[in-house]
């Protein structure tokens, strides 16, 4: 049993090492009002905090971190806020994973903005914890040209326009979430595949 979890732990730390970012926010540098944008679901009632915090990330590194208060006849209880990618990220072969990390009081999943269609593919989510969670849509290529297809669109052309944080159970309630990292990866050379595409 601890050969078996040895060698689960050593895959899994060889995989994260070949892996090469695409595009990572890890929301350092000059802190930022707003960094995540209201685009679906319920409205808060108000607006606590929506900003880059110095020190509140995983490692001691700055962070994006949302407090919202949301009315009881919130009328969804799901609420989406969206991380706006800074350049296209184009749909590719190369795609392996988009990821963030976060540490919240209410459930969070991931969702995918793919553009030009305006769909949104769904992620997998966790759980409120006070501890930090990562969430992964891993096979990111093949899942997302698959939602394409659904919608009887093609994947060639397409790219990633933006990463969702998506708040589930608002009725109500008072979200405190802070997310960090939001990356798109791939294997040694997806970088490069990206911007030649």
């Amino acid at each position: 049993m601890k050969r078996a979890a040895l060698l689960a732990m050593l895959i899994f730390l060889v995989s994260s090492a070949a892996a090469e970012d695409i595009l990572r926010e890890s929301f350092e540098g000059t802190p930022r009002k707003e960094p995540l944008v209201n685009t679906w679901g319920d409205t808060p009632a108000k607006v606590l905090v929506n900003a880059t915090e110095p020190g509140a990330g995983a490692g001691g590194t700055a962070a994006c971190r949302l407090r919202l208060e949301f009315p009881k006849e919130a009328k969804h209880n799901l609420s989406y806020w969206s991380y706006t990618l800074p350049e296209q990220v184009p749909l590719v072969p190369q795609l392996e994973s988009i990821s963030l990390a976060a540490k919240t009081n209410v459930p969070v999943s991931i969702k995918v903005a793919i553009a030009p269609y305006g769909f949104i593919y769904h992620g997998p989510g966790v759980g409120p914890s006070d501890k930090w969670q990562k969430v992964t849509l891993p096979d990111a290529y093949q899942k997302l040209k698959k939602w394409c297809e659904g919608g009887k669109q093609t994947a060639e052309g397409a790219w990633i326009s933006g990463v969702i944080v998506a708040l589930g159970g608002t009725k109500g309630a008072a979200p405190d979430v802070t997310v960090d990292d939001i990356a798109i990866e791939g294997p040694q050379g997806a970088a490069q595949a990206v911007r030649g595409e």
